[in-house]
């Protein structure tokens, strides 16, 4: 089972730092911290697993974990 979702435009106020990238044949998985731009103080940001799988030049969600990263 997947999850398709269609283009974002909205806005985003984090910045990604991409930690990590695992490529599993047309499953990658991505290891991110979000940082919150707009809250300077006291920062907030979150450790997010994205789960991808690429078929037929479309991309479906797998999964997404997301872990606080300010404990």
């Amino acid at each position: 089972q997947m999850y398709t979702y269609e283009s974002f435009t909205g806005s985003f106020h984090y910045a990604i730092t991409i930690e990590e990238v695992l490529v599993d044949d047309e499953i990658v998985t991505c290891k991110c911290i979000l940082t919150n731009e707009i809250q300077e103080n006291p920062l907030i940001s979150y450790k997010v697993t994205f789960v991808i799988k690429l078929v037929d030049g479309e991309y479906k969600f797998l999964s997404v974990n997301i872990k606080d990263n300010n404990i």
